[in-house]
């Protein structure tokens, strides 16, 4: 690349070669005088400070060794790099090298090729001023004071690491050129040495306006866009003289990872406002003009041509950026072969534009998929979005490496940790609202299920099927917080690094997850637990044909076998899917499957595999703003996701899942949180005869009954411990009062009283038995021996239970015949009960009126009356 028109001079630090070349004489004179003073001291101490002095002229002398040494170690690395260390003027002779092919997996299907890049060369002068300021922001904050190379940076960086490779963290401005311009980005300590050796080298011909124009030139800034002018017409369709402050500082941030910043606005944006805090805090511009330019909208979006599978491609493209350099990779001709399976991308295409219909139907707008090789973590597709070329709903962004919340598609992790721990998929926890008292001195924390009912005591398997959130946030309390980011993080998540932030909530999709990373953990189930790193690079070769490197599968066991096995068990138990959940069973083989919907329906999923293939999909909105109320994950995520795997499996062996093959250590984790106890009972009440009177109480009266008492599964287990002997003090276990009193509630209520004993279960009055029992009953109307010739007879009886009793029945009967019955009654105490009859078909003379009751343990108890019926004529309503 020719470099701008500008004066090439040296400079040199004056002051700093004065400061050297004074150094040696300085420092003897202070020697001198050093001597002098002691020569002049005399009395007793005399010898222990000749000691003193030899001691100093050792160490120095030492200094002086170990100072030469060194010297001789640098000399000696210089030399050893030296001898194929590229001419610094080399950089006004650049010739431009080969564009980079991405091909998928056959090497045949050209995927994307990177090169035939774009760049227009301007003097510093035409480089706003701004731009260049955001960039030290940034980069380099101290490009105006070093001579190339940040040597007390790298200092720190190496020992804050203690590794030299980890030293590029504080690459220079210059090193960054340097790197981009004539290296590679080999994380070599030759390499390394090399760069800083060319850098110092640079800082000594070019002056610091030069240097900053051969970067900025030089530099990336997306697809095929080379320099900042370049980058400012494209993005902006303005010069680089021209932009705005909020535009500089944009363009600023792309340079660190283009692919990156180009397809995710959030991070552009906040690396942007990174900036301009910087350049507000170095002097550049004020707090004013920085806040000014935060709220400036910016939108710019990358700009491609003849890519297929864009978001994959462009995914490998800035792996072989962050490898390579962006300059190697668009220059230097490499071939690449990919993991990418051209038909299941395609498959992964279609299924993700044909279910787009149903997820605007709810309010969203988007829609991602990855489908993952489970014996290899090879990617075999990824849609990023419903169409890359959308600019309407944000198609650049892939969303696939986007950080989302998962929802209860997370939950398996924690369910896998309990199974591990030695719970089984019959163990019980009671899906009870339940309140969970905060251990730091924070607020309480109180879930509730999606349905916002319970279902009293649940089995993990019944849990985990259908979803229920507070089941999970009990097995997660069981199995540890930490155990439950331990074994994320062997899973491959890499979000869950700051543990401070996460609470039980956690297992209800309080984090955030990509869905390659998400996937890429199903996968790890479909292979019993043995995790490969996801990976889309099989084979990178040089332009001549030299291979720079070459996948190797690195398979890790990170969690019991029998564990992952007893996982598979549930989430591919098509017996568990009642009803809408049916939807996730495929037609013709068994899959593991799990759902997850987050709050206010902001992102809906639906994740799951085979021994042979692992996929989920994603569905919002880019924003991440509501869909409609019931977009959850089987509504709208579900359809996208069974259509793909049919597809790719149609034709394919059916494959099973290995049995799992676990016991229960004890009675407890098998699902055992009842026991039973006889009882005495009233037959008819229902209600505890106490021990007390139970000789004294009508013995047919007496039955013989199994009563149940319930206790939460802390009662019986001790969590760090589930698969030893049970607790000695439950009360000990912070959340054993309030998962108690949860289930207390429940077997006092109406419908469990009965079947559970418990303190409020109802028991007989020992006071009350004999006579006092009985009802009681009076025929009140008709009067006995009277005419009646009314057309209506009102039969009216006062009803009075035995103590403690309640009357259930009345039956009124007119010569023995049924005209009015009643049952379900609960008259506690004296009633008059009342029945109206129309006498029509009675025939006139004697006619007997009957009323009899039936209490609670069915004593009873009647009333007879006779009455004279005068049936009506004309001649009786004449009378008188």
């Amino acid at each position: 690349m020719p470099i701008p028109d500008i004066a090439k001079k040296k400079h040199r630090n004056s002051a700093i070669n004065t400061r050297h070349s004074s150094l040696k004489p300085t420092l003897k004179k202070r020697l001198d005088q050093k001597k002098k003073e002691e020569e002049t001291k005399k009395g007793p101490g005399k010898k222990k400070k000749k000691l003193w002095k030899k001691l100093l002229w050792l160490v120095l002398i030492l200094a002086v060794l170990g100072l030469g040494l060194g010297l001789i170690g640098i000399a000696a690395a210089y030399s050893w790099v030296s001898k194929d260390l590229a001419d610094i003027t080399d950089i006004e002779t650049r010739t431009v090298q080969e564009s980079t092919k991405i091909y998928d997996r056959t090497g045949e299907k050209l995927l994307y090729e990177v090169g035939d890049y774009r760049r227009t060369v301007v003097p510093v002068d035409r480089i706003n001023k701004n731009i260049q300021l955001a960039t030290i922001s940034l980069e380099d904050r101290k490009f105006y004071t070093h001579s190339g190379v940040d040597f007390l940076g790298i200092a720190r960086a190496i020992i804050r690491s203690h590794s030299v490779t980890n030293a590029s963290a504080t690459s220079t401005i210059t090193q960054q050129f340097i790197k981009n311009a004539i290296l590679n980005k080999d994380h070599t300590f030759k390499r390394k040495f090399k760069e800083a050796i060319l850098s110092l080298r640079l800082e000594q011909k070019y002056s610091k306006d030069e240097i900053m124009a051969m970067y900025l030139n030089e530099v990336g800034y997306g697809g095929n866009v080379y320099g900042i002018e370049e980058a400012a017409q494209e993005y902006f369709h303005k010069s680089a003289a021209d932009v705005s402050l909020a535009e500089a500082a944009t363009l600023a941030a792309i340079p660190k990872a283009p692919t990156t910043m180009l397809t995710n606005p959030d991070r552009l944006q906040a690396r942007k406002n990174y900036a301009l805090d910087v350049m507000a805090e170095e002097g550049y511009i004020t707090s004013d003009e920085a806040e000014q330019a935060k709220q400036e909208n910016i939108s710019i979006n990358e700009r491609i041509d003849n890519i297929d599978a864009p978001h994959f491609a462009l995914y490998v493209k800035q792996y072989l950026e962050e490898k390579y350099g962006q300059t190697s990779v668009g220059l230097s001709g490499l071939k690449v072969i990919t993991t990418l399976d051209w038909d299941k991308q395609q498959k992964a295409e279609e299924a993700v534009r044909n279910g787009i219909t149903k997820v605007e139907q709810y309010g969203g707008s988007n829609a991602a998929l990855v489908a993952i090789d489970p014996h290899t973590g090879q990617v075999w597709a990824m849609v990023g979005s419903r169409d890359f070329f959308d600019n309407e709903h944000g198609g650049q962004i892939n969303m696939t490496t986007r950080l989302l919340q998962p929802g209860s598609s997370i939950k398996p992790v924690a369910y896998l940790a309990a199974f591990d721990k030695g719970y089984t998929p019959e163990t019980k926890v009671f899906d009870l609202v339940t309140n969970f008292p905060s251990l730091d001195g924070g607020p309480n924390y109180q879930p509730h299920n999606y349905s916002l009912g319970t279902a009293g005591p649940v089995t993990l398997r019944y849990a985990l099927s259908h979803s229920l959130n507070i089941p999970a946030v009990k097995t997660l309390y069981l199995v540890g917080v930490n155990n439950f980011l331990d074994l994320a993080e062997k899973l491959g998540y890499t979000s869950f690094k700051d543990r401070s932030r996460f609470g039980l909530a956690v297992v209800l999709g309080g984090a955030e997850v990509t869905p390659l990373e998400h996937t890429a953990a199903y996968a790890t189930y479909a292979r019993e637990g043995e995790y490969h790193k996801p990976v889309t690079v099989l084979r990178v070769e040089d332009r001549n044909g030299n291979v720079l490197e070459e996948w190797k599968d690195n398979p890790q066991q990170v969690i019991k076998q029998e564990s992952v096995r007893t996982l598979n068990s549930v989430l591919s138990d098509s017996n568990s899917r009642e009803g809408i959940f049916a939807t996730l069973n495929l037609s013709d083989r068994p899959v593991a499957a799990k759902t997850g919907t987050t709050d206010d329906f902001r992102a809906a999923w639906t994740m799951g595999y085979t021994p042979s293939l692992a996929v989920g999909v994603w569905v919002g909105n880019n924003d991440f703003t509501p869909m409609k109320y019931g977009a959850d994950g089987l509504v709208v995520a579900t359809p996208i996701w069974k259509t793909y795997m049919e597809s790719i499996l149609a034709g394919t062996p059916v494959e099973t899942f290995q049995t799992a093959d676990y016991k229960a250590a004890n009675s407890a984790l098998a699902g055992n949180l009842e026991k039973t106890k006889e009882v005495n009972v009233d037959v008819y009440s229902g209600e505890i005869i106490p021990d007390e009177c139970l000789n004294t109480y009508p013995k047919e009266y007496v039955l013989k009954k199994e009563m149940k008492e319930a206790h939460s599964i802390l009662y019986y287990v001790d969590k760090n411990n589930p698969t030893g002997p049970p607790p000695q003090d439950p009360n000990q276990d912070p959340m054993f009062s309030s998962w108690e009193g949860a289930v207390k509630g429940w077997t006092q209520s109406e419908q469990n009283q009965k079947e559970y004993l418990t303190e409020a279960t109802p028991k007989v009055n020992c006071g009350v038995t004999g006579e006092n029992q009985q009802p009681k009953l009076t025929l009140i109307s008709p009067s006995a021996g009277v005419d009646y010739v009314e057309k209506n007879l009102i039969l009216v009886a006062s009803a009075t239970p035995g103590t403690g009793r309640t009357i259930t029945a009345v039956t009124f009967l007119i010569d023995n015949l049924v005209v009015d019955a009643r049952t379900g009654l609960t008259i506690k105490t004296q009633q008059n009960i009342q029945s109206f009859y129309n006498p029509s078909s009675l025939t006139a003379g004697k006619h007997s009126v009957t009323v009899r009751i039936t209490d609670d343990r069915q004593h009873t108890a009647q009333d007879t009356t006779n009455i004279s019926f005068i049936k009506k004529t004309n001649n009786t309503k004449n009378k008188n």
